[in-house]
Protein backbone atom coordinates (compact mmCIF):
# COMPACT_ATOMS: atom_id res chain seq x y z
CA UNK A 1 0.00 0.00 0.00
CA UNK A 2 2.83 2.40 0.86
CA UNK A 3 4.46 1.78 -2.50
CA UNK A 4 1.18 2.53 -4.29
CA UNK A 5 0.75 5.72 -2.25
CA UNK A 6 4.28 6.87 -3.08
CA UNK A 7 3.87 6.01 -6.77
CA UNK A 8 0.53 7.81 -6.98
CA UNK A 9 -1.48 4.73 -7.99
CA UNK A 10 -3.35 5.03 -4.68
CA UNK A 11 -4.61 8.44 -3.57
CA UNK A 12 -4.85 7.87 0.18
CA UNK A 13 -4.74 5.12 2.76
CA UNK A 14 -5.63 4.51 6.39
CA UNK A 15 -2.70 2.90 8.21
CA UNK A 16 -1.00 2.60 11.57
CA UNK A 17 1.33 5.58 12.01
CA UNK A 18 3.86 7.13 12.39
CA UNK A 19 5.57 5.99 9.24
CA UNK A 20 7.32 9.27 8.47
CA UNK A 21 7.80 8.37 4.82
CA UNK A 22 9.30 10.97 2.59
CA UNK A 23 6.74 12.60 0.35
CA UNK A 24 3.73 11.39 2.35
CA UNK A 25 1.65 13.44 4.75
CA UNK A 26 0.15 11.78 7.83
CA UNK A 27 -2.89 12.96 9.77
CA UNK A 28 -3.56 11.09 13.00
CA UNK A 29 -7.18 9.96 13.08
CA UNK A 30 -7.32 8.20 16.44
CA UNK A 31 -5.48 6.14 19.02
CA UNK A 32 -6.67 2.62 19.69
CA UNK A 33 -5.62 0.30 22.49
CA UNK A 34 -4.90 -3.38 22.09
CA UNK A 35 -7.04 -5.92 23.94
CA UNK A 36 -6.24 -9.51 24.85
CA UNK A 37 -8.64 -11.91 23.15
CA UNK A 38 -8.99 -15.16 25.08
CA UNK A 39 -11.37 -18.10 25.10
CA UNK A 40 -13.92 -17.71 27.89
CA UNK A 41 -12.44 -20.82 29.57
CA UNK A 42 -8.96 -19.25 29.71
CA UNK A 43 -7.88 -17.88 33.14
CA UNK A 44 -7.64 -14.37 31.61
CA UNK A 45 -11.40 -14.39 30.96
CA UNK A 46 -12.03 -13.91 34.70
CA UNK A 47 -9.84 -10.79 34.86
CA UNK A 48 -11.07 -7.22 34.50
CA UNK A 49 -7.72 -6.09 33.08
CA UNK A 50 -4.31 -7.52 32.26
CA UNK A 51 -0.73 -6.34 32.71
CA UNK A 52 1.69 -6.90 29.85
CA UNK A 53 3.71 -9.08 32.23
CA UNK A 54 0.69 -11.42 32.49
CA UNK A 55 1.38 -12.48 28.90
CA UNK A 56 4.63 -14.13 29.96
CA UNK A 57 4.70 -17.82 29.07
CA UNK A 58 1.39 -17.58 27.18
CA UNK A 59 0.95 -19.04 23.70
CA UNK A 60 0.22 -16.23 21.29
CA UNK A 61 -1.61 -16.66 17.99
CA UNK A 62 -0.35 -14.29 15.30
CA UNK A 63 -1.03 -13.36 11.73
CA UNK A 64 1.41 -14.80 9.22
CA UNK A 65 4.60 -12.98 8.20
CA UNK A 66 4.00 -9.85 6.16
CA UNK A 67 1.10 -8.40 8.17
CA UNK A 68 1.99 -5.15 9.96
CA UNK A 69 -0.30 -6.08 12.86
CA UNK A 70 1.92 -9.12 13.48
CA UNK A 71 4.94 -6.86 13.99
CA UNK A 72 3.00 -4.54 16.28
CA UNK A 73 1.83 -7.43 18.46
CA UNK A 74 5.35 -8.89 18.56
CA UNK A 75 6.63 -5.49 19.66
CA UNK A 76 4.12 -5.36 22.53
CA UNK A 77 5.13 -8.86 23.61
CA UNK A 78 8.88 -8.36 23.17
CA UNK A 79 9.27 -7.38 26.81
CA UNK A 80 7.82 -10.68 28.05
CA UNK A 81 8.62 -14.30 27.37
CA UNK A 82 5.47 -14.74 25.30
CA UNK A 83 5.76 -17.63 22.86
CA UNK A 84 4.37 -17.56 19.36
CA UNK A 85 2.43 -20.65 18.37
CA UNK A 86 4.48 -21.15 15.21
CA UNK A 87 2.45 -23.97 13.69
CA UNK A 88 -0.73 -21.89 14.04
CA UNK A 89 -0.50 -18.67 12.05
CA UNK A 90 -3.60 -17.02 10.70
CA UNK A 91 -4.07 -15.48 7.30
CA UNK A 92 -6.69 -13.07 8.67
CA UNK A 93 -7.97 -11.68 11.94
CA UNK A 94 -11.11 -13.79 11.51
CA UNK A 95 -8.98 -16.95 11.34
CA UNK A 96 -7.12 -15.90 14.50
CA UNK A 97 -10.42 -15.06 16.21
CA UNK A 98 -11.76 -18.53 15.36
CA UNK A 99 -8.61 -20.18 16.76
CA UNK A 100 -9.00 -18.16 19.98
CA UNK A 101 -12.65 -19.20 20.27
CA UNK A 102 -11.63 -22.88 20.10
CA UNK A 103 -9.06 -22.41 22.88
CA UNK A 104 -5.89 -22.88 20.80
CA UNK A 105 -4.30 -19.75 22.27
CA UNK A 106 -4.72 -16.03 22.91
CA UNK A 107 -4.03 -13.00 20.74
CA UNK A 108 -3.89 -9.21 20.87
CA UNK A 109 -6.50 -7.35 18.87
CA UNK A 110 -6.77 -3.61 18.24
CA UNK A 111 -9.98 -2.08 19.54
CA UNK A 112 -11.39 -1.37 16.08
CA UNK A 113 -11.15 -5.08 15.25
CA UNK A 114 -13.43 -6.13 18.12
CA UNK A 115 -16.71 -7.26 16.63
CA UNK A 116 -19.14 -5.67 19.06
CA UNK A 117 -22.15 -7.00 17.13
CA UNK A 118 -21.10 -10.60 17.72
CA UNK A 119 -19.80 -10.04 21.25
CA UNK A 120 -23.01 -11.22 22.87
CA UNK A 121 -23.70 -13.98 20.33
CA UNK A 122 -20.13 -15.33 20.44
CA UNK A 123 -19.54 -15.58 24.14
CA UNK A 124 -16.63 -17.98 23.60
CA UNK A 125 -14.24 -15.01 23.29
CA UNK A 126 -13.60 -12.40 25.95
CA UNK A 127 -11.75 -9.16 25.16
CA UNK A 128 -9.78 -7.93 28.16
CA UNK A 129 -8.21 -4.44 28.34
CA UNK A 130 -4.67 -3.81 29.55
CA UNK A 131 -3.82 -1.97 32.76
CA UNK A 132 -1.75 1.19 32.50
CA UNK A 133 0.34 1.71 30.52
CA UNK A 134 -1.87 0.26 27.81
CA UNK A 135 -0.25 -0.76 24.53
CA UNK A 136 -1.90 1.19 21.75
CA UNK A 137 -1.34 2.25 18.19
CA UNK A 138 -2.15 5.40 16.31
CA UNK A 139 -4.06 5.21 13.06
CA UNK A 140 -3.78 7.89 10.43
CA UNK A 141 -4.70 8.97 6.94
CA UNK A 142 -1.75 9.09 4.54
CA UNK A 143 -1.55 10.82 1.17
CA UNK A 144 1.09 12.36 -1.08
CA UNK A 145 2.21 15.83 0.00
CA UNK A 146 1.99 16.91 -3.64
CA UNK A 147 -1.58 15.66 -4.12
CA UNK A 148 -4.01 18.12 -5.67
CA UNK A 149 -6.66 16.54 -3.39
CA UNK A 150 -4.89 17.58 -0.19
CA UNK A 151 -7.77 19.82 0.96
CA UNK A 152 -10.21 16.98 0.30
CA UNK A 153 -8.13 14.52 2.33
CA UNK A 154 -7.87 16.95 5.24
CA UNK A 155 -11.67 17.31 5.24
CA UNK A 156 -12.01 13.51 5.05
CA UNK A 157 -9.67 13.15 8.03
CA UNK A 158 -11.67 15.70 10.02
CA UNK A 159 -14.90 13.82 9.22
CA UNK A 160 -13.41 10.48 10.27
CA UNK A 161 -12.06 12.03 13.48
CA UNK A 162 -15.43 13.51 14.39
CA UNK A 163 -17.22 10.21 13.78
CA UNK A 164 -14.92 7.70 15.48
CA UNK A 165 -12.46 9.50 17.71
CA UNK A 166 -14.90 9.60 20.63
CA UNK A 167 -15.46 5.86 20.26
CA UNK A 168 -11.77 4.95 20.42
CA UNK A 169 -10.20 7.80 22.33
CA UNK A 170 -8.31 6.62 25.38
CA UNK A 171 -9.21 8.18 28.69
CA UNK A 172 -6.85 10.96 29.67
CA UNK A 173 -5.69 8.93 32.64
CA UNK A 174 -4.43 6.13 30.41
CA UNK A 175 -0.74 6.15 29.59
CA UNK A 176 -0.18 4.88 26.09
CA UNK A 177 2.68 2.46 25.63
CA UNK A 178 3.69 3.25 22.04
CA UNK A 179 4.01 0.46 19.55
CA UNK A 180 6.98 0.63 17.20
CA UNK A 181 6.20 0.04 13.57
CA UNK A 182 8.44 -2.17 11.48
CA UNK A 183 9.06 -0.67 8.07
Amino acid sequence: MLKKLSEGTLDAGILAVPLEMRGLEEIILYTEPFYVAANNQHPFAAKLSIKIEDLQDETLLLLEEGHCLRGQVMDVCSQTMTKERKNFQGTSLETIRHMVSTGIGITLIPQTAIDYNNLIQNSSIKYIPFKNPAPARRVGLLFRKTSNRKVCFKKLAASIQSIIQKEFLLEETVEVLPVKLNR
